[in-house]
């Protein structure tokens, strides 16, 4: 197929400007991995509580895990904030009389995202050794949060 090139270049110019064109998407490409995506924040300046910086960051609690969880009630995740302390329990099979299954304790709120309608759900960081269960049992059910005072 012959090209038309509007401009009186040479055909070596043209493979040439063609090549750079390719380097650089390629260079993108590598580097893309490495870009910060935050946004332009000011990197002294934190976004969310020191408790809550990071997956692992607390040495009492060990390894941690960041599991979806599907909230019974929506409009609990309006109020929740990422660092928020949270217990969840399991809304099914609840017999009278019994107390409610406690499936996760004090799971900390990773993310609460805002601005959807219908069924919300939440993110909480876990121990590893509970995040299974927690996955689990939120994937067939949605579960509600007692909030820490």
């Amino acid at each position: 197929m012959r090209r038309t090139i509007a401009s009186v270049t040479t055909p070596g110019r043209w493979r040439r400007r063609r090549a750079v064109r390719i380097g650089l998407a390629a260079a993108l490409v590598v580097a893309a991995p490495f870009v910060d995506r935050s946004g332009a924040q000011d990197p002294a300046e934190p976004t969310a509580p020191a408790a809550a910086a990071g997956p692992g960051d607390d040495p009492a609690r060990g390894p941690v895990r960041v599991v979806p969880v599907p909230l019974a009630d929506p409009t609990v995740a309006d109020l929740l904030r990422p660092g928020d302390l949270v217990d969840l329990v399991g809304t099914a099979e609840i017999v009278p009389g019994q107390s409610p299954a406690l499936i996760a304790h004090a799971a900390r709120v990773r993310d609460a995202p805002v601005g959807r309608s219908g069924a919300r759900s939440i993110l909480v960081e876990v121990p590893e050794t509970d995040a299974a269960r927690l996955a689990a049992t939120a994937a067939g059910t949605p579960l509600a949060v007692v909030v820490h005072g």
